[in-house]
């Protein structure tokens, strides 16, 4: 009698801990991290038509989830018609691991006919795009004596997902410049083109896995948002439709990453937010916004008692700083010259603040030099007089002469 037997268990430790018949239903399935394997037997099948009602099971909104850890085996007492016909059926489209076995003679080369044949069982898997490009059913050359000869998964399920066999993607992107741009070609306005930066990934990876691919712009030029009905519009839309395979340019969300896989990020956008430029404002309580009150009236407070301090020291130090000069003749001229030196509030002002600020301010003078004299240098004769200068309080004079001399043509600055 047809059936299909379900057990659970762990991959690593091939440990079965729950089984489900099709046929008695003991049992049940915890979806969680265990791996489902599938044993169908169409051993009294005898119209291909009655797999309907057997594959009702893999189209379970729980076994869909966990399609992509299944493993469907089907036994080999049916001919490779049916189980061609059963393997392909497109409620079984998102389980990848599909095989058969068929029992084949393994020594047919004996030479002894009188000698009773050994059998042994070969795997024929199915693959999506090992026909030309499409899907269909692969088979392995091994032939094995006994189920204890395979060693690996892969010598049952081989990756049949490196390779494409020149199959033709689908591939859908919105207007995304300068990542994409889908657009027809010049030459032929009937074949589409792509330009952008992901041109260069989408051919590496058309390369790498062997498939060509068609292009077209996305519907309504989006990536794909959710809708009120619960459908997807843009690339998204795309995507669970069937109409596309790939989508290109498409941000991951919580709701994307829900209905369909992404690979890791190519590309990282900054977003910021844009406003119209402000309309300048004044007012006087600007020139005090820079800092807060404490802070102002900590600044206020420090300076005050640094200008007196100040104030306070210089004047104090006078009476001892100025006779040391020895260049006074009476005790009249020192007491003179200590009240010239005695610094005003205004000057203690000056200078606190202006340390605070860390601006000098420059002052410009007109200092005029009689310089009358004769210059020999390599034969070179020049008499400067009522030289002019208007410098900073710091200048430099003998830049300033230099100059000069080098615009008279006595030398050459090098």
């Amino acid at each position: 009698m047809p059936s299909i037997d379900i057990n659970l268990g762990h991959p690593g430790a091939n440990k079965i801990v729950e089984t489900l018949s099709s046929i008695n239903g003991r049992g049940y399935i915890r979806f969680q991290k265990q791996c489902l394997i599938y044993h169908v037997s169409l051993n009294e099948i005898e119209d291909i038509s009655e797999h309907t009602e057997m594959v009702k099971i893999f189209a379970f909104d729980e076994s869909q989830k966990r399609a992509r850890y299944s493993y469907i085996f089907v036994n080999e007492y049916i001919n490779l018609e049916m189980a061609r016909y059963f393997l392909l059926r497109p409620e079984l489209q998102n389980y990848k691991h599909r095989v058969w076995t068929d029992l084949v003679n393994s020594d047919v080369h004996h030479p002894d006919k009188t000698q009773p044949r050994a059998y042994g069982f070969k795997l024929n898997y199915f693959c999506y795009y090992c026909i030309e490009g499409e899907e269909g059913i692969g088979s392995l050359d091994k032939v094995f004596d006994n189920p204890a000869a395979i060693k690996t998964v892969e010598e049952i399920f081989p990756d049949v997902t490196n390779n494409f066999n020149g199959h033709v993607m689908r591939i859908t992107a919105p207007p995304a410049p300068p990542l994409v741009l889908i657009s027809p070609s010049k030459s032929n306005p009937k074949v589409n083109i792509i330009q952008g930066q992901q041109k260069t990934i989408l051919e590496g990876i058309a390369g790498k896995y062997n498939f060509t691919y068609s292009l077209y712009s996305s519907p309504g030029g989006s990536t794909g948002f959710k809708l009120a009905n619960g459908s997807w519009s843009g690339v998204m839309g795309e995507i669970l439709n069937g109409k596309a395979d790939i989508g290109l340019s498409v941000a991951i969300s919580y709701d994307r990453n829900e209905i369909a896989d992404f690979t890791a990020s190519v590309f990282y956008a900054f977003l910021v937010l844009v406003s119209t430029k402000p309309i300048p404002f004044f007012e006087w309580q600007a020139i005090f916004y820079p800092f807060k009150d404490t802070a102002w009236v900590a600044l206020i407070t420090s300076t005050i008692l640094t200008l007196y301090l100040y104030q306070f020291l210089h004047n104090k130090s006078l009476p001892l700083e100025v006779p040391s000069r020895k260049k006074w003749k009476s005790k009249l001229e020192i007491i003179k010259e200590i009240k010239t030196e005695k610094m005003t509030d205004f000057n203690a002002f000056y200078m606190t603040v202006g340390s605070l600020l860390e601006q000098g301010i420059q002052i410009k003078i007109s200092i005029k030099y009689q310089v009358s004299s004769e210059i020999d240098k390599s034969n070179c004769n020049a008499e400067i007089n009522n030289i002019f200068l208007s410098q900073a309080f710091h200048f430099d004079l003998t830049r300033c002469l230099l100059e000069c001399l080098q615009r008279s043509g006595c030398f050459s600055a090098s």
